[in-house]
């Protein structure tokens, strides 16, 4: 079982000097904050200071060229939250799907973690550090994504390539300058932000792969983590259900969890399969699956999502030459 307590939508921002924020205690629970700027979560700073009056629209003419700055900068966020009494877990954590990019977070004066990747998602242990019915304070320091490579030097990487800052950093590559685009190199809090607690079962990740692809018919398989927080092993039925217009699919399958880490892979059978196609083919089709843990006719856990079926295979070689052709579901696209 999973609760989930949200903490997108207002934050505060403020900005300094590489490194000054720490050593002004920006971190600190009683770190004086309310003349911040006030910010959403999920979002970039960009977006804010645009909001408050601080800097034009950035996405209009050549608008970006003025708020180069914010680049040089490091960014804090704060935000204040409380929580019920009654949301509890053997164990808690603070998740952020996206954060961009050089983070250090902070819970209650204590530093709880770091993370240097914008493209996936973190989470702290945050066990036993929450205040219930009390005031919380996170604060999320994002170093400048230019000075924290500056000067960084690898041998694979030729001195003279343009925006070679970028490919040190994992974030939107596109954001250092493009053919298409001016440079707007984001920073900020890019998706939502949760608290979490977990008991007795939860799921922790689905891997969906197509196995077989046919027009008639279609195999996928499911790779399922799950973790249980009970002292005791337990059987438990897993209830999976995948379906697309007239094409569905069930499967149940019963196992023993034991404490800790539990992992099963299971088969699913799409008869008259919706195949995915690129939109000038076909209909790009989705499935809607569901998967649910149950012990009895009790919900342990439940996860949503929505894949698509479909077979790609790059021809890189032709009748002795070199083509790029892309073979979609048995036709060349």
């Amino acid at each position: 079982m999973r609760r989930v307590l949200s903490l997108d939508g207002a934050w505060r921002i403020a900005y300094f000097e590489d490194g000054e924020g720490e050593g002004r205690g920006a971190f600190r629970e009683g770190y004086p904050a309310k003349d911040w700027l006030a910010a959403e979560v999920p979002g970039d700073v960009h977006l804010d200071l645009t909001r408050a009056g601080r800097a034009s629209d950035p996405f209009f003419g050549k608008n970006s060229e003025g708020v180069r700055w914010v680049e040089e900068k490091e960014w804090w966020y704060r935000r204040e939250f409380e929580v019920p009494d009654d949301f509890r877990g053997d164990r808690e954590e603070l998740v952020f799907e996206g954060l961009d990019c050089y983070a250090t977070v902070w819970l209650n004066g204590e530093e709880i973690g770091k993370h240097a990747n914008a493209l996936i998602p973190c989470s702290f242990d945050v066990t036993g550090k929450i205040r219930r019915g009390q005031r919380n304070v996170i604060a999320v320091r994002l170093s400048s994504p230019v000075r924290t490579v500056a000067g960084r030097r690898d041998p694979n990487v030729p001195e003279g390539l343009p925006h070679r800052e970028r490919v040190f950093s994992r974030k939107a590559q596109v954001s250092y300058g493009w053919d298409f685009a001016p440079r707007l190199v984001t920073i900020g809090i890019w998706r939502g932000v949760t608290l979490r607690a977990y008991s007795g079962v939860v799921i922790e990740d689905v891997f969906i792969r197509p196995r077989t692809v046919r027009k008639d018919e279609a195999w996928v398989d499911l790779e399922v983590r799950l973790r249980s927080y009970l002292r005791v092993a337990r059987e438990v039925t897993v209830d999976v259900v995948a379906g697309c217009g007239e094409s569905r699919a069930r499967r149940l399958l019963s196992l023993v969890v034991k404490p800790g880490a539990n992992a099963l892979s299971l088969g699913l059978r799409l008869a008259n399969a919706k195949l995915w196609w690129p939109w000038n083919v076909g209909s790009p089709n989705l499935y809607d699956l569901r998967l649910r843990v149950l012990s009895g006719e009790e919900v342990l856990d439940e996860y949503q999502t929505r894949f698509g079926v479909r077979e790609v295979k790059l021809i890189l070689k032709e009748d002795g030459g070199n083509v790029f052709n892309f073979i979609i579901n048995g036709k060349r696209v």
